[in-house]
């Protein structure tokens, strides 16, 4: 089989996450492409914690699935500032399983996690 190049075209932009970051109250998400407004209230946030050991592994600590206290879209639609509780040294994981852009289609990669090590003052 002849092998092919592969050449982006710079006008395909798939439907992704692609920023995470901490703020002093929440996280402030970034997509490629503009977000569908009802569909961010149904995103799901879960924290949790693994205890250090010298084994490989570990079970997650004090799994809870956390309500954020307020969601807000950008108004251009790329990113979304979502308000909730923070805890130091905890893995937040966002399912974004029902998110769609504004041409109904879904994320290829549904999830994005964020370790919070320090809060921000």
């Amino acid at each position: 089989m002849p092998r092919r190049k592969i050449t982006w075209d710079q006008k395909t932009i798939p439907f992704e996450i692609l920023d995470v970051k901490l703020q002093k109250n929440g996280f402030k998400i970034d997509f490629t492409q503009t977000i569908n407004f009802q569909d961010a209230k149904k995103i799901k946030i879960s924290r949790w914690w693994y205890e250090y050991s010298r084994k490989y592994g570990a079970p997650k600590s004090d799994f809870e699935d956390i309500t954020p206290q307020s969601i807000k879209v950008s108004e251009d639609g790329m990113s979304m500032t979502i308000s909730c509780s923070l805890m130091k040294e905890r893995v937040y994981c966002f399912d974004f399983s029902e998110l769609t852009d504004n041409k109904n289609e879904k994320l290829a990669n549904k999830k994005a996690y964020y370790t919070i090590i320090h809060l921000i003052e």
